[in-house]
């Protein structure tokens, strides 16, 4: 009785073992070209998925705008976070599978910044401190992965293995 005891004991265990669920841990989607509207990364190692379009910059979603002389990806969420990426370039200059190195806010660089607290705190990047690279450019879809260090006063907000996937309005 002891044997039986001990052996279903062990299998109870390795039963518990085997049905782990780890579909809480939310995982960054994968890498899509087809105007899915879809901007995810991790923030400070913090995974955050934006879906949905937005209509306007700072409404819930992501959008994708192309203008005369530059192109702007954002993104906002329920809880007041924003990430912008300025390319400010004629869009039809872009090429796809180059990386565009992110630095201050100037007119004439790529820059990023990342919002939380309804725009009250902005961070933003600094010189060569991180990239965007488009995988696919239209006048429908953006698509590409980015990251990017950015920092206010002395507080550093890390955005990693970032990628997007969104139509133009």
């Amino acid at each position: 009785m002891n044997r039986l005891f001990i052996f279903s004991i062990l299998v109870l265990f390795t039963l518990g073992a085997c049905n782990k669920d780890d579909s809480s841990k939310q995982q960054l989607p994968l890498l899509t070209q087809e105007g899915q509207n879809i901007l995810a990364c991790k923030v400070n190692e913090q995974v955050r998925i934006f879906k949905g379009k937005g209509s306007i910059p700072h409404d819930v979603g992501v959008n994708y705008y192309r203008f005369v002389d530059q192109i702007v990806i954002s993104c906002n969420n329920e809880s007041y976070e924003h990430i912008r990426m300025t390319i400010p370039v004629i869009p039809d200059s872009v090429k796809v599978g180059v990386r565009y190195n992110f630095s201050k806010s100037e007119i004439i660089n790529p820059y990023a910044s990342y919002y939380k607290g309804n725009g009250s705190i902005v961070y933003m990047t600094d010189i060569q401190s991180g990239f965007i690279e488009f995988t696919r450019l239209d006048k429908s879809i953006a698509a590409g992965i980015f990251e990017f260090t950015a920092h206010y006063n002395n507080d550093l907000v890390k955005i990693t293995e970032g990628r997007f996937d969104i139509t133009n309005p």
